[in-house]
C-alpha cells in the first residue's frame, strides 16, 4: 500500500475520499484516488496504481441509456514488475485495457466490459514507475426500474506490446496482465439516481440466446426486448475477440457489360480480435476481424435480380448469387498514438453463381451450378474511412474469372465467360454499424445506404 500512497500524494489527491467530482452542465466529472490492484507478472504477483477518469450523467431515466463518456484508466506498474519487460529488452510500450464495470441497482448486478481502451506508447523509465493512460469509448447501460445506479470497477486485463529501442519488437512481443482489486478496496465509481415508473424487477442470469452466450447486459427485460430485435442471423462465430454483427452490401462492375450489378445488403457476423503489436518492427499495431455471411442459414448474401444489355441491344436479366467459400478476413494496422492512422485489407473468396436468366424475354437455361470463384481484395483508410465498430466504406478491383457449369442441354461456358469474365472490375462495398453480441451496445445494427 505504500505505493498507493506514494503515487496518491504525487497525483495530489489527499484524504480518504474515493473520488473527486466536479459538476458541469448536466454531468459528472468523476476523478478516483488510486486503487490498489494486484496483478500476476511472469515474476510473481505485484501491486500496481490504478485511477479511473470518467464523466458520467447526473442522472437518467427509465429505458434510456446510461452513457459514460471520456473515460480513461491510468495504470502506475512498479519499478520492481518492470524489470520482467526490460529483462526482454523492451524501452517503450503500448497497450490496451480492458476494464470490467459492474453496474448494479436495487440487488441486481451485471459485469459489462469496458474495452477497446487504447494507450499511446510510452518510454520505460530508468528509474521508478511506469505510466499508462488508456482511453477510449465504452458501452452505455440501460436500466427499466427507478432507483440509484452504482458503476465499480472490477478487473482489469491489461495487454502491453513491447518494444527495444532500436523500434523491434521484443520476444515475447505482448504481455497480458490480468489485475484484480485488493481485498476490502472501495473502487465505487459513480452512482448516477434513475427517475420513472417502476416495473417488475429485473431479471437476471445466463442468457438462453444461443446468438450470444453470454450474460446479457444490464437491465432486464427492457433490455430483453432490444435483444429481440436484432436480427435472427446475428450469432458469435468465434471465441477470441469480440462478437459482432452488421450489415453490407454494395455494386460491382461488370466492365464488358458496362454495367453494375448490386450486392444487397446481408448480415455479416464478425469475431474481432484484441490488437497486437504487429511483427515486422514498424512500430504498428494490427488486428484481425474474421468475417461470415448468414442469410437464411447459408454463408452467402441474399439472392439478388440484375438486368443487363448485352452489346448494347439484347435485354438480359438474371438472378446472382455470392457466397463465402472461405471466412472474410480484415486486416487492420494503425498507430499506436493519436489519431491512430493506419489501412485496412479486407480479402473474400466468394463463389458467383447465376441462374434465372432470360435473353430477350425467352428463358435460358443455364442450370444449378453455373459459376466460378472470385478473388476480392478490398482497401480504406483507417480509422476514417473505414472500422469495424462504425463501418465504412471497402472498395477496390477485381478479376472474374471464366464460368463453369453453365447450361443444362448444352454448354453455355463460353457464353457466361465471354460476356462476364475479366479484369478491372470495380467493387464498392458499404458496412453499418457493428452490433455488440455480447452487451447489446449500438444494437439492432442499422442498414446503411449503399453508395455507387
Amino acid at each position: 500500500m505504500a505505493l498507493i500512497g506514494m503515487v496518491g500524494m504525487l497525483s495530489g489527491v489527499l484524504g480518504a475520499a474515493s473520488s473527486a467530482a466536479e459538476q458541469q452542465a448536466g454531468r459528472t466529472d468523476v476523478d478516483t484516488t488510486w486503487f490498489a490492484y494486484n496483478c500476476e507478472f511472469p515474476s510473481g504477483r505485484h501491486q500496481i496504481g490504478v485511477r479511473i477518469q470518467a464523466s458520467f450523467p447526473e442522472s437518467g431515466a427509465v429505458g434510456q441509456p446510461i452513457q459514460p463518456t471520456d473515460v480513461t484508466v491510468r495504470a502506475s506498474i512498479p519499478e520492481a514488475a518492470l524489470a520482467d519487460l526490460t529483462g526482454w529488452g523492451a524501452a517503450t510500450v503500448t497497450g490496451t485495457a480492458n476494464l470490467t464495470a459492474a453496474v448494479a441497482q436495487n440487488g441486481t448486478s451485471n459485469d459489462v466490459s469496458w474495452s477497446e481502451l487504447n494507450a499511446p506508447s510510452t518510454a520505460i523509465p530508468e528509474s521508478g514507475e511506469l505510466a499508462l493512460a488508456a482511453s477510449g469509448k465504452v458501452p452505455p447501460a440501460t436500466v427499466r426500474d427507478a432507483g440509484p445506479v452504482t458503476f465499480t470497477a472490477g478487473k482489469l486485463a491489461l495487454q502491453l506490446g513491447m518494444r527495444q529501442a532500436d523500434g523491434k519488437v521484443t520476444d515475447p512481443a505482448l504481455l497480458s496482465l490480468d489485475c484484480l482489486p485488493e481485498a476490502g478496496e472501495d473502487t465505487l465509481l459513480a452512482t448516477v439516481p434513475v427517475a420513472g415508473e417502476e416495473t417488475t424487477p429485473p431479471t437476471s442470469g445466463r442468457s438462453e440466446d444461443p446468438r450470444d452466450g453470454t450474460n446479457p447486459p444490464f437491465g432486464g427485460a427492457e433490455t430483453r426486448a432490444a435483444e429481440d430485435d436484432i436480427p435472427e442471423e446475428c450469432h458469435r462465430i468465434g471465441n477470441e475477440g469480440t462478437p459482432m454483427c452488421t450489415y453490407i452490401g454494395g455494386y460491382t462492375n461488370v466492365r464488358k457489360l458496362e454495367a453494375a450489378a448490386r450486392i444487397p445488403l446481408g448480415i455479416l457476423n464478425i469475431d474481432n480480435a484484441n490488437p497486437e503489436p504487429c511483427n515486422d518492427g514498424s512500430g504498428m499495431w494490427c488486428q484481425t476481424a474474421i468475417g461470415e455471411l448468414n442469410h437464411d442459414g447459408k454463408q452467402q448474401f441474399p439472392p439478388e435480380d440484375n438486368s443487363f444489355l448485352p452489346f448494347g441491344f439484347m435485354p438480359t436479366t438474371a438472378t446472382m448469387e455470392l457466397r463465402q467459400s472461405a471466412p472474410m478476413e480484415i486486416d487492420i494496422r494503425f498507430q499506436a498514438q493519436p489519431p491512430f492512422d493506419g489501412s485496412v485489407v479486407g480479402n473474400a473468396k466468394m463463389v458467383a453463381r447465376v441462374y434465372d436468366a432470360t435473353v430477350n424475354g425467352a428463358r435460358l437455361d443455364v442450370g444449378n451450378h453455373c459459376e466460378t470463384t472470385i478473388d476480392i481484395t478490398l482497401t480504406a483508410d483507417y480509422p476514417e474511412g473505414y472500422n469495424v465498430q462504425d463501418g465504412g466504406i471497402l472498395d477496390g478491383t477485381t478479376t472474374i474469372p471464366p464460368f463453369s457449369g453453365c447450361g443444362a442441354k448444352e454448354d453455355l461456358d463460353p457464353l457466361l465467360t465471354g460476356l462476364i469474365s475479366g479484369a478491372g472490375n470495380y467493387v464498392k462495398m458499404t458496412q453499418g454499424n457493428a452490433c455488440w453480441l455480447g452487451n447489446g451496445f449500438r444494437c439492432p445494427p442499422e442498414k446503411p445506404e449503399l453508395r455507387r
